[in-house]
């Protein structure tokens, strides 16, 4: 939701499989919870640099185990990517640029 944050970033646009795959945990984050729930400081308010990825360390305890599930999934995989990679897939998620189609 920082569309500032991802042009301060160099507004990457990078889509490979990781990316792809990154939207789409994202997605499924957002669909249980609407504030990207664990991972709110990460992909909610763009804190998506290598200091933010270190270790998931949920403050919301009280969830259900598939919210718990699909975060750390999502978590796991972000932490294997590019910080380009993740500025690409988290604003792709919020509409700040789309794949050209061929």
């Amino acid at each position: 939701m920082c569309e500032v944050c991802w042009k301060d970033a160099g507004s990457p646009q990078i889509w490979n499989k990781k990316v792809e795959l990154a939207v789409k945990l994202i997605t499924a984050v957002y669909e249980i919870a609407c504030t990207g729930g664990n991972l709110h400081a990460q992909i909610d308010d763009y804190n998506l640099d290598e200091g933010h990825f270190q270790e998931f360390n949920p403050y919301f305890k009280d969830i259900t185990e598939e919210q718990a599930a699909i975060e750390q999934e999502c978590f796991k995989h972000l932490q294997t990517m590019s910080e380009d990679e993740r500025y690409s897939a988290v604003a792709f998620y919020d509409e700040y640029w789309k794949k050209e189609t061929k």
